[in-house]
């Protein structure tokens, strides 16, 4: 089997996407308190400890903020919501000014 010879700025993109995705998965270390609670150490971009924070506060804050995705389908949703609304206005006026 004959070696393919690869670019080597391709292997340390490569290398340097590997190591970026490792380490968004470790933003958040885990421990306990000494009461037992679970605890996430946040991470700064340089790899320092930012916060503590309780498992259930951060657990939370994960929840309260919203994705792109979610944010995307809330806006096509209002938008759809407020088309309806608008034709059945123009509907009930119409029905309203033959009625006269």
């Amino acid at each position: 089997m004959a070696m393919v010879a690869r670019d080597p700025r391709a292997l340390i993109l490569a290398h340097h996407a590997a190591i970026l995705r490792a380490m968004a998965k470790a933003k958040r270390t885990t421990h306990r308190s000494t009461a037992g609670k679970k605890l996430y150490a946040k991470r700064d971009s340089a790899g320092k400890f930012k916060d503590i924070q309780t498992y259930e506060r951060a657990h939370r804050a994960d929840l309260a903020k919203k994705s792109g995705a979610e944010k995307a389908t809330a806006a096509k949703k209002a938008k759809k919501a407020a088309a309806k609304k608008a034709v059945k206005k123009a509907k009930k006026a119409k029905k309203a000014a033959k009625k006269r």
